[in-house]
């Protein structure tokens, strides 16, 4: 829905479609972040908040993530689980850092959830490392 939304430039749709997936991130629910972040699911969630009315004009986190970035590994990593999880983890850090606006004092607990699965992501990158 959100490709065709996007080759038919339905701006409408795309900034429903913007707000819908900015509010998942602010469900507070670990297991809706797993998904989120899926290989199968990113790259059109991110693509959905490139859309975000709160900006003037659409963002290109999809050039940016897929184009410009690059992992590159510092130490050997033979774990494709590990692997997919520091994508994972460098995937979430970028949507709290980036695509989500800075919480107003109001909102400042809608995003500690979001903050400690970040924390326990790499809380468990770190121990994979380790072992």
């Amino acid at each position: 829905m959100f490709s065709i939304s996007e080759d038919l430039e339905n701006k409408e749709a795309l900034q429903q479609m913007a707000s819908i997936a900015k509010n998942l991130f602010l469900l507070n629910n670990n297991a809706v972040l797993n998904e989120l972040v899926e290989d199968k699911y990113f790259k059109n969630i991110v693509g959905m908040l490139e859309y975000d009315v709160s900006s003037s004009e659409p963002k290109m986190h999809r050039n940016f993530l897929w184009e410009r970035s690059r992992f590159r590994e510092v130490l050997p990593i033979s774990s494709e689980e590990l692997k997919s999880k520091i994508h994972q983890t460098f995937r979430l850090q970028y949507v709290q850092d980036v695509c989500l606006p800075a919480p107003s004092i109001f909102e400042e607990n809608l995003l500690t959830v979001l903050s400690s699965h970040l924390f326990f992501m790499r809380a468990e990158i770190v121990n994979s490392l380790l072992v």
